[in-house]
């Protein structure tokens, strides 16, 4: 699943290099950012113990790049027998590089439906406000992936239900 879940995350990548050449930004539709979360909720959902040996992506990286064994601190690069080798830190850092670009993408999906959604701000705030509460408490009680989720499903839910009955009802501010 994992594979599928980059896959798409590359693909998004070159569509916005090498399509649109990197000069403006990829709109996001809701047909992106709704198979992107599926992708990354079943992802979460199902998550266990990992067995390093079967990861199809460091399985990947030791095909095409000369892969260090063990932990080397916070070396990106080590040379081992006069040849660098990276160490698994770079692929982390490789795989923090490629979330930040899909979050970009979601995030210029929030930025065009902020003016249709009126109360997703407040409704973002409460997730922010929730996720630092729980970094916080974290030496003392650790939250569940799934009741994590929940919460944030239920927050960012009901504020967008919110802004629909409101601007249903007509109350809702006009710009």
């Amino acid at each position: 699943m994992w594979a599928v879940f980059i896959a798409f995350v590359l693909f998004m990548l070159a569509l916005d290099l090498f399509v649109l050449g990197g000069r403006k930004a990829h709109k996001v539709s809701v047909k992106e950012a709704a198979l992107g979360s599926l992708v990354w909720v079943s992802l979460a959902l199902a998550e266990k113990k990992p067995d390093l040996t079967k990861n199809p992506v460091l399985r990947f990286a030791r095909r095409h790049l000369r892969i260090a064994d063990g932990d080397h601190g916070e070396k990106f690069t080590v040379i081992k027998d006069g040849v660098r080798h990276f160490t698994p830190l770079f692929l982390v850092l490789i795989l923090i590089e490629v979330t930040v670009m899909g979050l970009r993408a979601l995030y210029f999906l929030l930025a065009d439906v902020a003016d249709r959604f009126h109360l997703l701000k407040y409704g973002l705030a409460m997730v922010l406000t929730i996720v630092g509460t729980k970094m916080l408490i974290v030496p003392w009680y650790h939250m569940p992936v799934a009741a994590s989720l929940a919460v944030v499903t239920v927050l960012i839910g009901s504020s967008v239900i919110a802004s629909l009955i409101a601007t249903c009802s007509g109350s809702a501010p006009r710009h």
